[in-house]
């Protein structure tokens, strides 16, 4: 049986992914008609829920969130660089 922090954090990354194509799609300002509310807030709601569900996991797996944290920072690191983006 599988377990429920997993399928949580798979069914959240899945809307995630979904916020941020209507976002390419529509722009981040497009209020979504059925909310009224703009697509930032839709990104922002979904993308507090993916973090939560990671944090979840990780103290289920017993892994440090300052570990976790440590390698995104090395990620977006290595992603800036890759890409030449600047703050």
């Amino acid at each position: 049986m599988s377990d429920i922090r997993y399928i949580g954090l798979i069914e959240e990354c899945a809307e995630l992914i979904k916020e941020i194509s209507k976002i390419e799609r529509f722009g981040i300002n497009y209020i979504n008609p059925k909310s009224g509310r703009p697509n930032i807030e839709h990104l922002i709601e979904e993308m507090g829920d993916v973090v939560g569900h990671c944090a979840m996991l990780a103290d289920h797996l017993r892994i440090s969130r300052d570990a976790v944290t440590e390698r995104a920072h090395v990620k977006i690191a290595k992603f800036k660089k890759r890409h030449n983006l600047h703050d």
